[in-house]
């Protein structure tokens, strides 16, 4: 395994469990981008933010004191430890597998043999029966009108600041497909920054029903960030310590003065390892080309995870990390991406599954939607929250789920309902017969599928 990304360290305990011997080759940090530098750094600062702003909510109460000003720096203190505990805790369940832990960068002599420069000096030859490529990406932004690629924070470095920005613009976009700026927005403006954020005309959140998008539109303004979508920047210019920048959203013009400016998701395939591009797996954006299976045009050569291309998650990573090394052990399973849920950490959180209203109804359906306010779904109000909704999308006739919509508190958790359902074929009729926890925003879905069978 080339990779100690989610990809790479979920094929390579996979292959151990089928009785592999396996050696995984990692050139920086096992747990990879992910881990380190992007969705779980962000999560625990998200979360982190969460509970400032509910902290705030029970000090209204007088259930506490004045909580006084939330602190960044700790926030990102606690960032860093409970990082570092999940990575050791890798490791550690790595070193339990008896996977071998080869740390080093990795060159191709050919497709299953490999030259490890090991980083504490030394070399080292491996030779495989086959090879899973889970090199991941890379931060890299491009320079945009008047911005220098070095004046973009990466996530890495937008969460080491010590304090945050007084302004602060989010550029949006990304090979995700996902809207990791709006979260980013969301954050800043809780530690008391004023955002601005851009969402490219290539953007617009595809995967979120609109009804989602414009509850999340709601929460961020009434946070105090500026939203402008179909935006691009058009220019900028240093003042001292602040950027003045202009940027066109639609048909208008916008100018704006920022102390700084973020760029969430501007990743590039890292798959410049020494030897690969004379393999012909490498295209011509970058990415190394797969079929269903994660196999390569190379004989012996797999590739999984984040440099075979969008969409970057990590939930897809480790699902073709594991299916790359079933096949690398001669089985013949494939990936199935159609049930892949997509979650915002915003305020509300949010969450989607399957097709959105707008989606079915282009591609044909006869739609039917059920919706359930969740202004009277008793945890919702137990958390002293009234805002939230739960979509579903079915197919009119069958009734059959197409897609499932949250945003509420527990987004994330409340959206495998939606996944399970897809992968089986549920009906309408099978979502309202199903039992959930009272309290629990899990009820919401139901709900909606009650009031749609009306």
């Amino acid at each position: 395994m080339v990779g100690g990304g989610p990809a790479g360290y979920t094929a390579a305990l996979r292959a151990r469990e089928l009785g592999a011997s396996v050696a995984l080759i990692e050139a920086q940090h096992v747990g990879g981008h992910c881990v380190h530098f992007s969705c779980i750094p962000s999560t625990i600062m998200l979360d982190t933010a969460r509970r400032v702003m509910e902290t705030h909510e029970i000090a209204l109460a007088r259930v506490v004191g004045d909580p006084g000003q939330a602190s960044f720096h700790a926030a990102g203190q606690r960032k860093s430890v409970l990082v570092h505990n999940l990575a050791e805790g890798i490791k550690a369940l790595i070193a339990s597998r008896r996977v071998q832990l080869l740390d080093g960068r990795a060159s191709f002599e050919s497709a299953t043999s490999l030259r490890v420069q090991l980083l504490d000096g030394g070399e080292e030859e491996v030779e495989a029966k086959a090879v899973v490529l889970a090199s991941g990406a890379r931060f890299e932004p491009n320079d945009l009108p008047g911005l220098p690629a070095n004046e973009q924070l990466t996530p890495d470095e937008a969460l080491s600041v010590d304090s945050p920005p007084e302004s602060v613009l989010v550029i949006g976009g990304g090979p995700a497909g996902l809207g990791f700026a709006w979260e980013y927005a969301s954050l800043f403006s809780t530690f008391g920054a004023r955002g601005v954020l851009l969402e490219p005309p290539a953007g617009g959140l595809p995967e979120f029903d609109s009804m989602l998008i414009d509850l999340l539109i709601e929460g961020l303004k009434a946070g105090g960030v500026e939203v402008h979508r179909d935006a691009e920047l058009t220019g900028a210019a240093r003042d001292g310590a602040s950027w003045q920048l202009e940027f066109r959203a639609g048909e208008e013009t916008h100018s704006e003065t920022v102390q700084a400016v973020v760029r969430p998701d501007a990743r590039v395939p890292a798959s410049d390892l020494p030897g690969l591009a004379a393999l012909g797996v490498v295209g011509g954006d970058g990415w190394v080309g797969v079929d269903a299976g994660c196999r390569t045009s190379a004989e012996g050569l797999f590739a999984a995870g984040d440099v075979t291309g969008p969409p970057l998650l990590s939930s897809v990573a480790e699902q073709q990390g594991r299916v790359a090394a079933e096949n690398a052990l001669g089985g013949e399973k494939r990936v199935e991406l159609s049930a892949v849920p997509y979650v915002l950490h915003g305020e509300p959180e949010i969450a989607a599954v399957g097709l959105s209203e707008e989606r079915a109804r282009a591609e044909g359906y006869d739609v039917r939607i059920g919706i359930a306010n969740l202004a009277g779904n008793a945890r919702a109000a137990s958390l002293g929250r009234r805002e939230g909704i739960v979509k579903l999308v079915a197919d009119g006739e069958s009734g059959e789920l197409l897609g499932m919509h949250l945003a509420a508190p527990f987004a994330a958790e409340a959206i495998a309902v939606g996944v399970l359902a897809l992968r089986l074929g549920a009906t309408l009729d099978d979502l309202a017969a199903a039992w959930q926890w009272h309290p629990s925003v899990a009820e919401g879905v139901a709900l909606a599928a009650r009031s749609a069978a009306r």
